[in-house]
């Protein structure tokens, strides 16, 4: 009885908790942030200067990096990132968008028309778009998206992106999400670029090497 009213009230009430628990995500993520000693890595020829202001970019990192990502993009205020709809992913969502984030809810390998005409829109208008390629049920550090196709079509690039911790605490999900602790040393890492698509292929095979490289 006390479990099935407990079920039902936590569907009922299932918008204000998401929205409860994102916000003290958030604040616990701002909170770290500041604590933690940073710097950024960037590949050779490529300015700090650039990432902060780069437009029409596809940025590209794993899905078990999403905690350490807003601390990086704190500067891209015109960035999209494309979020899975299901329950987790509202929470990311939510969590995001106190970050100031735009969101585009979607799938590039499930359900793709809609989130990839979004995608190519906002590139096309000159902002950048956030993808977790493994995402949004993995398997881990494997891309399962079409984030090559829709760089080749937009004619953008797409930059691999990277995050280490020294303290942290690691979930027992899919994609074993890192959630960093507080007083470390953090690196925001920033690899090679990716421009040319001509064999898909060999690009999605040297994106993902790039990434697990990272």
């Amino acid at each position: 009885m006390f479990k099935h009213l407990l079920k039902n009230w936590l569907k009922a009430n299932k918008g204000g908790i998401n929205n409860g628990l994102s916000w003290l995500i958030k604040a616990y993520l701002s909170l770290v942030y500041k604590t933690i000693r940073w710097r950024y890595v960037m590949p050779v020829g490529y300015s700090i200067d650039e990432f902060d202001n780069a437009k029409q970019t596809i940025f590209v990192m794993w899905h078990n990096m999403l905690a350490l990502a807003p601390y990086a993009f704190q500067k891209h205020k015109q960035t999209y990132v494309l979020v899975s709809p299901h329950s987790d992913g509202q929470i990311i969502a939510n969590i995001l968008s106190r970050f100031g984030y735009h969101i585009i809810e979607g799938s590039t390998n499930r359900s793709p028309i809609a989130a990839t005409r979004q995608i190519l829109r906002h590139l096309a208008s000159g902002c950048n778009v956030a993808i977790t390629p493994d995402g949004p049920r993995g398997p881990i550090h494997k891309i399962n998206s079409n984030v090559i196709g829709i760089a080749k079509i937009a004619n953008v690039k797409i930059i691999p992106v990277s995050f280490k911790v020294s303290n942290y605490f690691r979930f027992k999900s899919w994609d074993r999400l890192i959630m960093p602790l507080p007083f470390g040393r953090g690196e925001a890492i920033i690899g090679d670029a990716i421009s040319s698509y001509d064999n898909e292929e060999l690009a999605h095979t040297q994106l993902e090497n790039i990434l697990n490289k990272l």
